[in-house]
């Protein structure tokens, strides 16, 4: 096993999850990233890039909030029974067996969890 690799990259290298899937459950986990949510190890003294044009720039904070926003609207979306499994595989980037265990779901039940949960969140992003 690839320990950089996701569970979402393991499974769609396998072919257990289409490619819309995968463009779902990634879009939601770089919101996840861009919500701050991970949290920082050290301070990130970098310059941040200044541009001319482009549109309006929003605040770290507001770029937080609105991320949240948006993983709380996908998330609703989805609704309950599913959203956890996407919270576990997607965001806390657990395995989908540990998933199963976690959620006491039956062996092997996961996959087919995820994969519903990851078409209605391709649906609510308007992916399909």
């Amino acid at each position: 096993a690839n320990l950089g690799e996701s569970p979402l990259a393991w499974l769609a290298r396998r072919g257990g999850i289409e490619p819309v899937e995968m463009a779902a459950g990634g879009r939601l986990r770089e919101d996840f990233q861009k919500a701050g949510t991970l949290g920082r190890l050290t301070m990130n003294w970098d310059a941040q890039p200044r541009s001319a044009g482009g549109g309006p720039r929003l605040e770290p904070a507001l770029r937080a909030r609105a991320a949240k926003d948006r993983i709380a609207a996908a998330l609703a979306a989805v609704g309950p029974g599913l959203r956890e499994m996407l919270e576990r595989v997607c965001l806390a980037e657990t395995a989908l067996q540990a998933a199963e265990r976690e959620l006491g779901l039956p062996r092997r039940s996961g996959k087919t969890i995820l994969k519903l949960a990851l078409q209605r969140l391709a649906s609510h992003y308007r992916m399909a």
